[in-house]
């Protein structure tokens, strides 16, 4: 991981240039005025899209719990603090912040909630972060029908040679969406997929003349069909479902496309060095089709955007599914009860809605991030099921950090599924029928349990203790 742009005086997490919800990309005036344009620190806080605003305000010094919040979120990123303390640390101080720096780091807190399983506080904090932004979608009354999107995606993307797609970094049931589209879009002729969250070498900055893409700075992920739970493979493949992803992408053989920039000096820089590397790919792979998976708004084929940039460097038929603005569904429930949907022309088959202009179709989807009641999207199309475990895998401590690694990947790989839990709450996991290697973690040492999962039930026996002695989880009810 690069290091981070030094902080200067009042500096304050800035919005994902990602999660820009509007035509117009603004940074926050409040804070990075002075900077605007010149801003030297669009620097990479994470692999694939956090933005740090660099601003200098004389001897004015950052509030302490704001500070102490961006220092923890450092350390972390540059892989050099646990997991488990840093999110202790975040969650403690977040509460602690004032109102003019707390929706910066709303957006923040929301990726580290989801990668540690807390998708319904992802959803609170990514609120904060942007009111309004998931409110439903008022729907074409006229001239359409709904129709499923497993029924629609084949047609969708019948004639592209791109088809890109969004995904939100905090709202991870888009991401469970697109590991149903997989398939299907393997079928139509796809087995190129680009992932923006693919980190490339530390050693290439950029698109470079000749090269066809970047090449990954995990070269061994293919080989092992798995991603680690560091930053070298992407910062965002070490939330659980997106783990999944590159797994089941790999299981179907599609080919593995690095095309973010690791250095950029400006948002159009990035937006041009990702059009470029795509670009570079089409052309020596002139008969090869490519499905993109991009954040937030680099689909659009407008507003100079990534999508827009590269449209108009070839005679590239590009595709662009939102997922984004139809994350709350349609007002109304009498368009469909089949969610996700999208609505297609009665008078043509090949026509679709879009909510967004420079989108050409848009998902309407009802999936939350809720792990109680509703929960649909966490099956991953039925692979997952449910686990209950018994509250001695934290030996009754909270909080307390419970993932569940394959028995047959290492220890340090993404976990399948990892939760974050808090005192009262169930340890609530959703796997695959397989072994997995069950690790505990509170702040007295951890606890290793060896967990398999199958039709009938699970079973779960003690493996090893680091800092802490075991009790017999049968002895607890769940």
């Amino acid at each position: 991981m690069p290091a981070l742009s030094r902080l200067l005086g009042d500096s304050a997490l800035e919005r994902s240039a990602d999660t820009v919800r509007s035509e117009n990309m603004t940074y926050r005036n409040n804070k990075c005025a002075t900077h605007r344009d010149g801003v030297l620190a669009l620097a990479r806080a994470i692999y694939a899209t956090a933005f740090l605003c660099v601003a200098s305000f004389g001897a004015a010094a950052a509030p302490p719990p704001f500070q102490r919040f961006n220092d923890s979120l450092k350390a972390f990123t540059r892989g050099a603090a646990d997991n488990f303390e840093t999110y202790m640390a975040l969650r403690h101080l977040y509460a602690e912040i004032d109102p003019p720096h707390r929706n910066y780091a709303a957006q923040m807190l929301s990726m580290y909630d989801a990668m540690n399983g807390r998708y319904e506080d992802a959803d609170i904090h990514f609120r904060e972060s942007f009111p309004g932004a998931t409110k439903p979608r008022s729907c074409p009354i006229d001239g359409y029908r709904s129709v499923p999107l497993k029924e629609a995606i084949t047609s969708v993307a019948l004639d592209s040679r791109v088809l890109m797609i969004n995904e939100s970094h905090s709202e991870i049931g888009t991401r469970a969406l697109i590991l149903r589209m997989l398939p299907i879009l393997r079928k139509a002729g796809f087995r190129n997929v680009a992932f923006e969250a693919l980190a490339g070498p530390k050693d290439m900055p950029g698109w470079v003349a000749g090269a066809s893409v970047l090449p990954l700075d995990d070269r061994d992920l293919v080989t092992r069909g798995y991603p680690l739970d560091s930053n070298q493979a992407g910062f965002y493949l070490r939330e659980p479902v997106f783990g999944e992803l590159i797994r089941h992408s790999i299981q179907l053989g599609f080919n593995l496309v690095a095309y973010d920039p690791r250095n950029f000096s400006s948002r159009d820089d990035r937006e041009e060095k990702e059009a470029r590397n795509l670009k570079a790919f089409l052309d020596e792979h002139p008969h090869e089709r490519l499905l993109v998976i991009a954040g937030y708004s680099h689909i659009w084929k407008t507003g100079g955007w990534m999508a827009d940039r590269l449209r108009t460097m070839g005679n590239y038929k590009i595709t662009s599914v939102d997922q984004i603005d139809g994350w709350g569904g349609c007002e109304g429930t009498t368009w469909s009860k089949s969610y996700p949907f999208v609505f297609m022309s009665r008078s043509s088959n090949s026509e679709y809605w879009a909510y967004k202009k420079g989108t050409d179709v848009t998902v309407l989807n009802l999936m939350n991030n809720q792990r109680g009641a509703r929960t649909s999207w966490l099956s991953l199309n039925g692979f997952r099921r449910k686990v209950t475990l018994p509250g001695s895998v934290c030996n009754g401590l909270a909080p307390c950090l419970v993932s569940a690694t394959y028995i047959l990947e290492s220890a340090d790989a993404v976990p399948a599924d990892r939760l974050f839990v808090l005192e009262g709450e169930k340890p609530i996991l959703y796997l695959r029928p397989n072994t997995y290697r069950l690790t505990s973690q509170t702040g007295t040492g951890k606890l290793v349990w060896r967990l398999q999962v199958d039709q009938e039930g699970e079973t779960l026996e003690p493996v090893e203790t680091q800092g802490r002695s075991h009790r017999n989880p049968l002895k607890n009810s769940r």
